[in-house]
């Protein structure tokens, strides 16, 4: 299956969503007309990709209900983890900007090309706190961008400027295990994200942490003894961050 990290917006543009009101009529199906653009987009690349199954949380978890959305939503990080792949619209400013945006060619000449990163962590879709793990823990993500289509795996970071590779890419560096990836490093950036709901806070990041937790399952207790952001091993120091 294919998973869709993509920014809601605030309402009513995620007014589209699984809720006791809808869940009938989403059971019996739905024209792809009437779902946001964004949605429609990535369905039709899941088309071309051949791949029958999309997920996308605003309707494969019900929303008006607490307890479920609370379930469902503590394994967000093992979905994204276990898709084939992910799709990222970077440029959508809501669920109705779309994956496919219309490019100036004298801006993608690969000459003048700018940092790839540049262009993906100044995305509305990079500065949503959900996304942050979603893309993270995703095995492979292909990103629809104002400048391009970027690829991202385990083992090289493409473009479609670049089919053979972005040039400043750091192999080394794109496949270090998160379980070594410096817990304070995560916090700050992750800190500077945006979230709708402060409440969301912990259980955003939660399936990074069962990642670390995974990673270093054959240390010593307090490594992966966690709670509230912060690891028991180096508890003092994490207290002291700003």
């Amino acid at each position: 299956y294919v998973a869709l990290s993509y920014c809601w917006g605030p309402p009513p543009g995620s007014a589209f969503k699984l809720t006791a009101t809808t869940v009938d009529s989403l059971s019996q199906g739905i024209m792809v007309s009437q779902l946001p653009r964004t949605i429609q987009d990535a369905i039709h690349i899941c088309r071309k990709f051949g791949f029958q199954y999309l997920w996308v949380d605003s309707v494969c978890i019900m929303q008006d209900d607490p307890k479920a959305w609370r379930y469902e939503s503590e394994k967000m990080g093992s979905i994204y983890q276990g898709s084939a792949i992910s799709i990222a619209a970077l440029h959508a400013e809501d669920n109705n900007g779309g994956c496919f945006a219309k490019r100036e060619p004298l801006k993608n000449i690969s000459l003048h090309f700018p940092p790839r990163s540049t262009h993906i962590l100044s995305s509305h879709v990079m500065s949503d706190g959900w996304a942050f793990q979603e893309l993270l823990l995703a095995p492979r993500t292909l990103y629809f961008g104002s400048h391009g289509i970027y690829w991202d795996c385990r083992q090289a970071r493409r473009n479609d400027l670049f089919p053979r590779g972005v040039p400043e890419m750091s192999s080394e560096e794109w496949n270090s295990p998160i379980g070594i990836r410096p817990w304070q490093e995560i916090v700050k950036y992750y800190s500077r994200l945006k979230l709708t709901y402060s409440t969301d806070k912990l259980v955003a990041i939660a399936g990074i942490v069962e990642l670390v937790k995974a990673a270093n399952r054959t240390l010593a207790c307090a490594v992966v003894n966690y709670s509230a952001g912060i690891w028991a091993y180096d508890f003092p120091e994490q207290l002291l961050w700003y």
